[in-house]
């Protein structure tokens, strides 16, 4: 199975138990908690991190602030002494205008992961964090 393929199969796992409608904060906080014990750290605005930093850990982040409430819902994945590893669904890269917080982290493999009609990056982003913990880094790069 390849990495596509994994993503695909997770992502069947993430919308029976999510739906198939855009997700919340606290939708994406509770199931992930649940779903990823001790290695799934939150649900995020823009430039925030967790708190705790210790060991290798996945979150969501949103692409705008807390105070504007819609958005696009990303995955980061860290391991200690490495870059983060970011996941977009729409592959794009942080840069000085976009995500400035996440330049210099790593991506996974450049190809689009959802139609921009879709609002499902809440669920896709889950499906990964859940690759990169059952599976590990380079799995999850791959995606």
């Amino acid at each position: 199975m390849n990495a596509d393929q994994l993503l695909a199969t997770y992502l069947q796992t993430t919308t029976a138990a999510l739906g198939t409608a855009m997700t919340s904060t606290s939708q994406l906080e509770a199931y992930g908690r649940a779903l990823m014990p001790g290695f799934f750290r939150g649900v995020f605005p823009q430039g925030e991190e967790p708190a705790d930093r210790r060991g290798a850990y996945g979150y969501i982040v949103n692409t705008q602030p807390a105070h504007i409430a819609t958005g696009h819902w990303m995955g980061v994945y860290r391991v200690p002494h490495r870059r983060p590893l970011l996941f977009d669904t729409f592959a794009r890269a942080p840069s000085d205008g976009w995500q400035p917080h996440l330049q210099g982290a790593e991506l996974t493999h450049r190809d689009v992961d959802q139609d921009v009609r879709s609002v499902l990056c809440g669920q896709i982003t889950v499906a990964w964090l859940l690759i990169a913990w059952l599976h590990g880094r380079e799995v999850a790069r791959a995606v």
